[in-house]
């Protein structure tokens, strides 16, 4: 009887083992914040972990097209082709991060640590229904706590923050709404650095993330607005 139930265990932990290896389709487009040295071009890797399955592009000023790869487990991990001392080649490990729950993922590439992988990852769950048409994607990589005001939405970010900021409904004639983002500073008080004006639209999205520039020391925003491909007219309809 103990020899059954021994049996019994190993073969459930061998389907459970088996089930989270099971690998799923994938949609997968990527953004760049700033290149790590030439690497501008990475290979997703294959449910083994061993061959990669497709290339991908990163972009540092929009969006790379939408690709399907298969994902095996939790995570996306992303190579490179290298050479070890002894000249092989061996596949480079350059970014790894969890992967969405959802079948549309955004891979977006930001600095890695100093001493780890060129990049770390942060993987946005690509779906309307998770970043919806209309709305703002914010982060806060600066040291200090960042606002952003988006027409009527304000959302203050602490240092490592992240938060989905609505649709602006407050507009001008041109259908354009008032942005202001600022920094605090060293006295604790927040600096407007940022003052402009979005189109306030359900046809495209925002990626907007605060930042200190690495060389020039001064608090930035870089923006990034995308009409994601199902949304874009099919040629030839």
């Amino acid at each position: 009887m103990h020899r059954i139930l021994a049996i019994l265990v190993l073969l459930a932990a061998a389907v459970t083992a088996s089930h989270a290896q099971e690998s799923r389709k994938i949609k997968l487009r990527t953004l760049c914040f700033e290149h790590a040295g030439d690497l501008k071009k990475v290979l997703l890797a294959g449910p083994d972990g061993k061959e990669p399955t497709v290339e991908v592009d990163l972009f540092t000023s929009t969006f790379s097209d939408e690709i399907e790869a298969s994902l095996a487990g939790s995570e996306l991990r992303f190579v490179v082709r290298d050479k070890d001392d002894k000249g092989r080649e061996i596949l480079k490990p350059v970014a790894s991060g969890k992967a969405a729950p959802g079948e549309r993922q955004l891979a977006l590439f930001l600095p890695g640590a100093p001493g780890g992988l060129p990049y770390s990852l942060l993987v946005i769950d690509d779906s309307e229904a998770k970043f919806p048409m209309g709305s703002t994607l914010a982060y806060n990589l600066a040291p200090a706590l960042v606002r952003f005001v988006i027409g009527e939405n304000t959302k203050d970010l602490k240092p490592g923050g992240s938060d989905l900021i609505p649709q602006a409904k407050k507009v001008n004639a041109m259908n354009q709404t008032g942005v202001i983002i600022s920094f605090t500073n060293a006295g604790g008080t927040l600096v407007p650095v940022n003052s402009t004006r979005w189109l306030s639209t359900d046809q495209q999205r925002t990626i907007a993330i605060a930042f200190i520039h690495p060389r020039t020391r001064q608090p930035t925003v870089n923006a990034y607005q995308d009409t994601p491909p199902w949304r874009l007219p099919k040629l030839g309809s």
